[in-house]
């Protein structure tokens, strides 16, 4: 009676879960399918190299001959990205001066840029939220930052912490948990 019921209840559940993951595993399986050879490349964080039909990630020798890297290509690709959109091309490795690392250029090929966390500043790369070259009691920001505001910084300078709102707010923040620090 009672036992038969519970069972025929798990199976029923059991069988209804194996259904959901089927379902699940064939809507994945079918946007996968879905997707153009570079988008697939760009979802793994790699380029997609037309000549070989594969992905490779950026900046590394790939398919390229000695001496050579992949880079974001200038062509037409296809994509939201514009120009270049995740097509690989192989290019002369170049060496970047101390203190900057080669970085993907979005209109096409690669520049020597800053590490993350830093930004182009009187000439060299200088971490940001930092005192770094600024003076005694000031942080390298970015011009518009603001309290809850996310934009994207087009300058930065040297602000006097205690003038500044939003560096206190995060400073609190980060300091009782409520963020992360690298």
């Amino acid at each position: 009676g009672a036992t038969h019921r519970t069972v025929f209840k798990l199976t029923d559940i059991m069988n209804q879960k194996l259904k959901m993951m089927l379902f699940i595993l064939f809507e994945a399986t079918l946007v996968s399918s879905e997707l153009s050879p570079t988008s697939a490349c760009l979802m793994k964080k790699e380029l997609f190299h037309e000549d070989t039909q594969t992905c490779f990630p950026p900046l590394e020798r790939g398919p390229c001959k000695e001496g050579g890297w992949l880079v974001l290509g200038t062509g037409s690709g296809i994509g939201v990205l514009g120009t270049g959109s995740g097509i690989g091309v192989c290019r002369p490795q170049f060496v970047c001066k101390p203190g900057e690392r080669p970085v993907l250029d979005p209109t096409g090929g690669a520049v020597c840029g800053c590490a993350e966390g830093q930004e182009r500043y009187v000439g060299s790369c200088e971490t940001l939220y930092s005192q770094s070259v600024c003076g005694e009691g000031e942080v390298l920001l970015p011009d518009n930052l603001s309290i809850g505001q996310q934009t994207c910084a087009r300058e930065f300078s040297c602000k006097k912490t205690k003038n500044c709102p939003a560096f206190k707010t995060t400073k609190t923040q980060l300091a009782g948990g409520g963020g992360r620090r690298k």
